[in-house]
């Protein structure tokens, strides 16, 4: 089978990989696309502290599963704003029907996010950035008991105002894997809107994965997902 190993820092190469040999209750998947995660960036670097070389990569991956799907539970929401500063980015997302604010531009973040949800700020707060600047405002953007999800892989230690998050009693969860039941519920989402094709910005050959990590660490580019397609 075709992957994309990891060597080392900035270094990856394409190899035949012989299949594997499956566990008793497991099912097999043919990989027909994965896509270059936040995380996959920092294990490129060299950065993550858990991966090691040779490391085959990838954990964002579609293809035939031979398995029985699991319900998945549809959520909402009443209210929903997106900051982001890359001006592509923002782009396709509003042009995706979010809307979209530029966190440098609003001003007092604790006080802007009051003044959209009644004095009270968020209940929920999703960090999918994992860099300093954002850890600095969440506990601002939440409200008194409120939450935080932390989806972003922070590549470096980052500092929190810990007394604001006692003072508004939050919690703060991380997020690493997955149930079953969470790959249903997203079979479901993407499927009901066609939208969220337009997040995937390139579609390359396997073995054109340099050119792949070369476009989301290269600004400017304008790339968001990067996937890649597998014989």
């Amino acid at each position: 089978m075709q992957a994309i190993v990891y060597e080392g820092p900035n270094k990856l190469t394409v190899k035949d990989l012989p299949m594997p040999q499956l566990p008793e209750g497991w099912a097999m998947v043919k990989v027909s696309h994965a896509g270059i995660c936040g995380t996959d960036l920092h294990i490129y670097e060299g950065s993550h502290p858990r991966a090691k070389a040779p490391l085959v990569m990838g954990h964002e991956f579609s293809g035939i599963l031979e398995s029985d799907g699991v319900d998945g539970i549809p959520k909402g929401c009443q209210d929903l704003v997106m900051m982001e500063t890359d001006p592509a980015r923002a782009k396709l997302a509003q042009d995706m029907g979010f809307e979209v604010q530029n966190p440098t531009q609003v001003g007092d973040m604790g006080e802007y996010c009051k003044s959209r949800t009644g004095g009270d700020g968020y209940d929920w707060v999703f960090d999918c950035a994992g860099v300093q600047p954002v850890a600095d405002v969440l506990l601002d953007a939440v409200k008194v008991k409120g939450h935080i999800l932390v989806v972003a892989s922070y590549s470096k230690p980052a500092a929190m105002p810990y007394f604001k998050g006692m003072a508004k009693e939050c919690d703060i969860q991380f997020t690493r894997v997955y149930q079953l039941k969470d790959f249903a519920l997203a079979a479901k989402i993407v499927g009901a809107d066609p939208n969220y094709e337009k997040v995937i910005t390139h579609v390359l050959p396997a073995a054109e994965a340099q050119k792949g990590f070369d476009l989301l660490t290269t600004k400017g580019t304008g790339a968001v997902k990067v996937m890649f397609s597998f014989d």
